[in-house]
């Protein structure tokens, strides 16, 4: 089984560069994050979750880019539990360090 290299989300706010991680923002999409994200070969990545007023909680996959950046990769909500988020995450890190582009689009 493969190893990743994990990353603090305490470093990954700390190198954001951008509105992601403010209390506004998480406070709108009742946002919560892991404790750490997963290091790929074009940024870090790390799952979230969201609740909507009307829809249960789900789970999106995002990436800081090198630039400190962060986007959705895949379709925002689009995992019904943590654990196939980051199954996901892990396939998609895989992919891109092979050479294959991602297999969710961003």
């Amino acid at each position: 089984m493969k190893e990743f290299e994990t990353v603090s989300m305490k470093d990954i706010e700390r190198s954001h560069k951008g509105y992601w991680f403010r209390p506004g923002n998480i406070s709108f999409s009742k946002s919560k994050v892991g404790d750490h994200g997963y290091v790929g070969k074009d940024g870090v990545y790390f799952v979230s979750s969201e609740k909507n007023p009307d829809s249960a909680r789900a789970y999106t996959i995002r990436r800081q880019n090198t630039s400190g950046s962060i986007v959705t990769v895949g379709e925002y909500m689009g995992f019904p539990t943590r654990a196939s988020a980051v199954a996901a995450l892990k396939e998609t890190i895989l992919n891109s360090l092979k050479g294959v582009s991602h297999a969710y689009r961003i």
